[in-house]
């Protein structure tokens, strides 16, 4: 029963992480394009920025359904894993000046080595849930599980707040 209530917060909480990305570039595209240009190192258009957007969106959905959840932990893994790479090539290749996109289009964090080792720190805690049989939690399971998930909502919003004064500080803006 606790495995089921850890999976069910991790999955929470990524599903809102992705969902507020994902939302982020569906409302916003034009924010992104420079973004996802320098990650693909090929143009990019809105339609492509709406696109990532809407599978970030579908990802968030599969992660809440238990029956889809098992895909949704791998893919979430998967995908966050990708997007370190993408901002560690940004990193060596010396675009320390680069939005990560991570936050939404009004966020001022830029591409750096923290935001690599927290991207893998999540998608390396996805990939372990995929471990954990998914067995169907009751509404207060579903309870404790959305506290949780906030709980990993307000460490991760920490964490990006202190790369951001981090930044701030060292004048990367």
């Amino acid at each position: 029963m606790v495995s089921a209530i850890l999976a069910t917060g991790i999955s929470c909480f990524a599903a809102a992480l992705f969902a507020q990305a994902g939302w982020g570039k569906l409302t916003k595209p034009a924010a992104y394009v420079e973004t996802v240009a320098a990650y693909t190192g090929r143009p990019a258009t809105a339609f492509w920025v709406v696109a990532i957007g809407v599978s970030e969106l579908l990802l968030a959905l599969a992660l809440l359904l238990p029956a889809s959840r098992m895909w949704g932990v791998v893919a979430g893994g998967l995908l966050l894993s990708l997007y370190a790479v993408a901002m560690m090539r940004q990193v060596l290749q010396g675009r320390v000046d680069l939005k990560c996109g991570c936050s939404g289009p009004a966020a001022e964090t830029r591409v750096s080595v923290a935001l690599v080792i927290r991207n893998l720190v999540v998608a390396g805690v996805l990939l372990l849930t995929s471990l954990i049989v998914a067995t169907p939690v009751g509404i207060s399971g579903w309870g404790v599980g959305v506290a949780m998930a906030l709980l990993l909502g307000l460490c991760y919003a920490a964490a990006d707040q202190l790369i951001a004064n981090q930044q701030t500080m060292a004048g990367v803006r």
